[in-house]
């Protein structure tokens, strides 16, 4: 339930991040919307949080595929936060062009990927623990 509130929380901040993003840029540059790799990784973070929710609400998942979607969601704020800047090196935003520390990114997603995994390997394993029919002796 927390995790779920956050969720919410968080992506009414990054939809109201997003959209204040726009306006800037129409202010700044004369328009709303470019498909410039910081405003696309921007929208597509924002469309990973709201499946999640959206799932939440539709009955997909539950709590434990909610905190498994979230932090496959993560993925794309890294991405946007510091894949575009210093991975990509493109973009019209003057901070977006940087080296260094690719080897950490990258060492961090697949420390969160592989983590992830084992976390869904040990629930399902225990899942199918209590699933699992006891024998009973006949009389």
């Amino acid at each position: 339930m927390y995790l779920y509130r956050t969720l919410q929380i968080g992506v009414m901040l990054l939809a109201a991040g997003t959209i204040l993003g726009g306006v800037w840029a129409n202010y700044s540059w004369g328009r709303f919307w470019d498909w410039d790799p910081k405003e696309t990784w921007a929208l597509i973070t924002l469309l990973a949080y709201l499946i999640i929710l959206h799932g939440r609400i539709a009955g997909w998942w539950g709590g434990f595929g909610l905190a498994v979607g979230s932090m496959f969601a993560f993925q794309s704020v890294l991405m946007a936060w510091y894949g575009v800047n210093f991975v990509l090196g493109k973009g019209l935003h003057s901070y977006g062009f940087g080296a260094g520390g690719f080897i950490y990114a990258i060492g961090f997603v697949v420390f969160e990927v592989v983590f992830t995994v084992y976390g869904i390997w040990v629930y399902n394993q225990g899942r199918n623990a209590a699933l699992k029919p006891t024998s009973t002796p006949s009389v």
